[in-house]
This record gives structure tokens, C-alpha cells and sequence, in this order.
């Protein structure tokens, strides 16, 4: 339908196009309602998903970008001992306790 609406814009007739137009905008309207739709449904679904998981958060939906490096975006997986840190944060978190942190820059040489 669409392609047909584009044909008509083309018309001498401007009856023929002024309808065409219209219907040109009245399509790139409903299409601009389903896609913010869909954002809205895709976007509180992930929510739900996540609220409560920061660990399938991260290891699904963080990227490291280098530029250096082909591809150039890097999946951000987390090892073992820190999404069991995470959990540790995300309990305290959750509960309100305080927890304590020993860090350093480079926790392994692998």
C-alpha cells in the first residue's frame, strides 16, 4: 500500500496527489504509534526482566567498546567472582545491611 501511496504522490492529478499525501502522513502516523508501542512494551519488559538481576543485565546488555579491535564492541562478561561480589552488593542492597570492599586494579592475571 505504501508504494502505491508513493506512485500516486507522482501524479500530475492534484487531487490524486493531495490524497496520496495524505495518506502518506497518515501512514507515517500509525507507524509512529506501533513503533513507540512496541518501545514502550520491549522497554518494560526489560525492565521486569532485569529489576531484579543486574548480573543477566550486565552479561546480557553491557558492551566494551575498543576501537582498536575488530569487532569493535566487546560483549562485558562477568567472571565467577564478580557476580558473586554483585550478588553480596545487590543482597545489601536489597536488605540495607552495609558491606565492606577490599578492591584492587587488577584482581587477576590470567
Amino acid at each position: 500500500m505504501y508504494q502505491e501511496v508513493i506512485i500516486q504522490k507522482q501524479s500530475e492529478d492534484p487531487e490524486i496527489k493531495t490524497n496520496a499525501i495524505m495518506a502518506e502522513h497518515e501512514i507515517l502516523k500509525a507507524m509512529t504509534i506501533i513503533e513507540d508501542e512496541l518501545k514502550e512494551k520491549v522497554s518494560s519488559k526489560y525492565f521486569i526482566a532485569y529489576k531484579n538481576n543486574p548480573i543477566q543485565f550486565i552479561n546480557n546488555e553491557v558492551f566494551i567498546f575498543n576501537p582498536d579491535k575488530d569487532p569493535a564492541t566487546i560483549p562485558f562478561k562477568l567472571y565467577p567472582y564478580q557476580e558473586k561480589f554483585l550478588d553480596e552488593v545487590y543482597i545489601a542492597y536489597k536488605t540495607s545491611d552495609k558491606i565492606l570492599d577490599e578492591k584492587t586494579r587488577q584482581d587477576k592475571w590470567e
